[in-house]
């Protein structure tokens, strides 16, 4: 339910609204973006500071600028499969200095993981658009992503993302989990309980949002084995456990220390 007071809200034809309470607020029609694919940065869920206007950029429509630091849009998504993929970003920034976006999940549990961070280039016009591309690691399955503004200004037209590789538990040839982890998020410890409870060697990886490999270990175990995750800075991993008769990978966050 919703209850407003007149007074600061305008429609787009600048008539103050009326006033209402207990209004319903049906969630039926928000947009879920399938990934693999592209968003459009008017089609959000949820914007804060952000403001719509014209883009004359191929395909007109309309971008996404006006931004300060903290401003942010949130987009609802399904991922179809869990890997790395390349996003590209079509931007423009008439600001001599551009500016820089933090791409962000935010999990329905609210732990907010930094996926990447990267510089918007100047491009000398709010119109001049370019096309820059960076990569990340993405769970499979329906949540929210972030673009927040680390270092304004800039304009976004819109995101595309390609899958590169599939690294999530799509690989896995089995199909009940052989292994679960906990705290998650985790801190300086990672547990890994083994369903089966007799002695196998594995090899582990932990991977980090660019796909690259920032750990690996030789186990020979029970049921149960530690993983020491001191020297990992604080984000989303992705955790890859195999043994003689099993692959699985699952993603895990390590939170601030």
């Amino acid at each position: 339910m919703l209850t407003y007071s007149p007074g600061k809200l305008q429609s787009e034809d600048k008539v103050l609204l009326d006033a209402f309470s207990n209004l319903k607020i049906s969630t039926e029609n928000i947009t879920t973006h399938a990934i693999p694919g592209k968003i459009e940065a008017e089609e959000f869920i949820y914007n804060y500071g952000w403001v719509r206007e014209d883009c004359s950029d191929e395909g007109a429509g309309y971008d996404m600028g006006y931004t300060d630091e903290g401003d942010f849009l949130d987009f609802r998504v399904d991922v179809t499969n869990g890997g790395r993929y390349k996003i590209l970003y079509r931007v423009a920034s008439g600001n001599s200095e551009g500016g820089k976006i933090d791409l962000e999940m935010v999990p329905e549990n609210g732990e907010i993981s930094l996926l990447h961070t990267f510089s918007v280039p100047p491009t000398s016009g709010w119109q001049n658009w370019t096309t820059l591309n960076r990569e990340a690691y993405l769970p499979k399955g329906q949540y929210t992503i972030r673009l927040l503004v680390n270092k304004r200004e800039f304009n976004i037209n819109w995101m595309e993302f390609d899958l590169l590789e599939v690294t999530g538990t799509d690989e896995i040839s089995v199909s009940d989990d052989f292994f679960r982890i906990y705290p998650n998020p985790a801190k300086s410890k990672l547990n890994i309980d083994f369903r089966k409870n007799s002695e196998e060697r594995y090899f582990l990886k932990i991977m980090n949002v660019h796909g690259a490999i920032v750990k690996e270990e030789n186990l020979k175990i029970t049921n149960r084995a530690i993983i020491d995750l001191n020297g990992l800075a604080p984000g989303y991993y992705l955790l890859q456990v195999a043994g003689e008769e099993h692959i699985e990978s699952k993603p895990f966050i390590i939170s601030n220390k």
